[in-house]
């Protein structure tokens, strides 16, 4: 059962066991919130499950999803991590007619971006594209989405070893070789993808020395009118340059394994 502020846009070729998983997803997201503290603020959202394309361009243009020019960037992030989070609608990329469903796959999408909403929109009063003053780096804002989503479908059966150590092999390829300043700010595809995976690892090394629990204060207790870096040094009592250093050793190491997140996150 969906909370009462989601709406839900189905699309005509999307089977009604991928459309299950995806309504999976996003009640495990929401307990998983319920049973961390966060508060649910309960702004209405649609979220569309589709196989269209065409349709979520329109829907990233018309919601101020995407800066002009960058439409191209955002369809080849929806097409290779299955969606996108604007401030009123959020969408997923269904399975195409005759592709076999990847009920794991839409579980994933669906947490990752309702997080986005979640974290940036519900909590802390920020636009999901991350423009303004906010300017969050690039490997945070996907990288916790990453990581929380990888805790939340561990959560119910997947085990999360098993999902960190597909992160850890995924940020040990070479091109992923690059220090975390490197991943602020890109649209370089290769690198982009890079953000996801040691994003996520950044976000559980900071997590298991603050407390996971605590990762979300940064939006919770952000004053207003600060950005993004001013925020995490005051919230997380660490400068970045500190924490860039911290984090570089932690990879250097091997990226070892930290407290695990599932059991409180």
């Amino acid at each position: 059962v969906s909370p009462d502020f989601i709406t839900w846009m189905i699309g005509d070729e999307v089977t009604a066991s991928e459309e299950r998983a995806a309504r999976l997803g996003l009640q495990w997201l929401y307990d998983y919130a319920i049973s961390v503290g966060w508060p649910i603020a309960g702004d209405p959202i649609t979220i569309y499950l589709d196989d269209d394309l065409g349709l979520a361009q329109i829907l990233a243009e018309d919601d101020g999803t995407v800066e002009p020019g960058e439409i191209d960037v955002l369809l080849g992030f929806v097409r290779s991590t299955g969606g996108f989070a604007g401030d009123d609608v959020n969408y997923t990329r269904a399975s195409n007619p005759g592709e076999p469903v990847q009920h794991g796959k839409t579980v994933n999408a669906i947490a990752h971006e309702n997080l986005h909403t979640m974290l940036q929109r519900d909590l802390a009063g920020l636009n999901t594209t991350g423009h303004g003053d906010w300017s969050a780096p690039f490997w945070w804002t996907e990288g916790m989405a990453k990581l929380i989503e990888n805790i939340v479908a561990s959560n119910h059966g997947s085990p999360f070893t098993v999902r960190r150590r597909h992160l850890v092999e995924a940020a040990a390829v070479p091109r992923c070789d690059v220090p975390l300043t490197d991943l602020e700010s890109t649209r370089a595809y290769d690198l982009t993808l890079c953000a996801y995976d040691v994003g996520a690892l950044a976000v559980e090394f900071l997590g298991s020395t603050i407390g996971f629990q605590s990762l979300v204060n940064i939006y919770t207790e952000r004053p207003e009118g600060w950005g993004w870096h001013q925020t995490f040094e005051q919230t997380f009592n660490l400068t970045l340059q500190d924490f860039y250093t911290q984090f570089t050793q932690h990879r250097q190491a091997g990226y070892p394994t930290v407290p695990h997140p599932r059991t409180r996150p």
